[in-house]
């Protein structure tokens, strides 16, 4: 189950450790809970902007000067929607953004994916929607819809990921071998030679041995995955990342992906990939209005 060592790969800087929008400083490190107001607002305006320029020239109440004006001036607010937008995903990151204990799901699930969406725009290459929805339906399901980060009936599952110990350790081993070790630092406001001992300190994978899935008291790395969601996530997309297969499209392919590369064994297949996918659709609708999918 452990991966072969290989040498680590170079990668380019993280992108979170440039300059952010608007200012030659590092981004200010800002509570989700305070983010998360001016993201729906900012998302409400980018809603009625995008309507708004796609629906002018219908309209038919401006001539053809004015009409290209006022296109012209909704596409630039837009740009400053999507800017405004990209700077608090920035200082949610910067925070190392935990997710508040909120009672109502959809401002759960809306605190959420801006700790999902900055993460898979910084680890990956070429970031998708699409991805960014897989994470979060997978933090829906296992996390009981993001209100436990530790395993029900004293389990071992970690994070809203519900990570047992033997697959962090094989993520944390993949981070270094593919340049992530830096990004992991940056989140988990650790250095990487702390993660590393940490990770020496949890187990190898053994099929025979159960308690390969438990986490030694007092490890650091079971200390973040229950206290830092944004570490959370990172450790989920570069464990995913292990995976070769393409993430499809539709909640049914998420559910698939899940079940053959999360859970990958146990229970009635069937059953489960159900129950992922009615979680996921429940996610999906709640968010949806704020969503330009």
């Amino acid at each position: 189950m452990s991966p072969t060592s290989t040498k680590p790969q170079s990668r380019p800087p993280s992108r979170y450790s440039k300059t952010p929008l608007f200012s030659s400083k590092a981004p200010q490190r800002r509570a989700i809970s305070e983010v998360l107001p001016e993201q729906r607002e900012i998302l409400e305006q980018l809603m009625l902007c995008t309507q708004l320029i796609s629906e002018m020239p219908r309209l038919k109440v401006l001539g053809d000067k004015e009409l290209v004006r006022a296109q012209a001036t909704a596409a630039t607010w837009h740009e400053i929607l999507v800017a405004a937008s990209a700077l608090n995903v920035l200082s949610v990151i910067a925070g190392g953004g935990d997710i508040p204990d909120e009672p109502d799901p959809k401002k759960r699930a809306l605190a959420f994916w801006p700790i999902v969406s900055g993460c898979v725009d910084d680890l990956d290459d070429s970031p998708s929607d699409n991805t960014k929805r897989f994470l979060l339906h997978v933090a829906w399901h296992e996390g009981d819809k993001l209100r436990t980060r530790l395993q029900y009936g004293d389990g071992p599952g970690r994070s809203f990921f519900q990570f047992e110990a033997y697959r962090a350790k094989e993520a944390l081993q993949y981070a270094r071998q593919k340049g992530f070790a830096d990004n992991l630092a940056s989140v988990s406001g650790k250095t990487k030679k702390e993660l590393k001992a940490a990770e020496d300190d949890l187990p190898d994978y053994d099929p025979n041995d159960s308690s390969s899935s438990v986490f030694p008291d007092g490890n650091l790395i079971r200390s973040l995955l229950e206290s830092n969601d944004t570490f959370g996530a990172y450790l989920a997309r570069i464990a995913f990342k292990k995976v070769s297969a393409a993430i499809g499209t539709t909640n049914a392919d998420h559910a698939q992906y899940w079940y053959a590369h999360w859970k990958v064994s146990g229970g009635d297949e069937a059953q489960l990939k159900k129950t992922f996918e009615k979680a996921a659709d429940e996610v999906d609708s709640l968010i949806a209005a704020f969503m330009a999918w």
